[in-house]
């Protein structure tokens, strides 16, 4: 479903528009792709056209402190990774050094 708002000038045709639409079939031909779904059309009284752009405005801003929450939660993960993988790689070169000075002391003490 789509949302979507519709300002009037008059209160009362809006309150008409709302009365005459809701529940009833978008209508139209018959191919079109929307003809059987139906209108859910509310009169919201006290309701002012300025309320709506600061709810979308709050909203787009929920939703970009979530984006940049998330992103800093992957970067975070993304560190981690790669600071394991630095610490892996070290830890595999030390352990073969040491099994290359092993072999070298075995080869040595063989030699003697």
């Amino acid at each position: 479903w789509k949302e979507g708002w519709v300002e009037f000038r008059d209160r009362k045709v809006a309150r008409h528009v709302a009365d005459l639409l809701n529940t009833h079939a978008v209508g139209g031909h018959r191919k079109y792709l929307y003809r059987d779904d139906v209108w859910n059309i509310k009169y919201l009284k006290g309701f002012e056209w300025h309320q709506l752009a600061e709810e979308q405005h709050r909203e787009k801003k929920l939703q970009r402190a979530a984006y940049q929450e998330e992103q800093a939660r992957l970067a975070d993960q993304n560190e981690r990774y790669v600071q394991n993988k630095m610490l892996d790689q070290e830890h595999r070169e030390r352990k073969a050094a040491m099994a290359q000075k092993r072999q070298t002391l075995a080869a040595a003490q063989a030699a003697k």
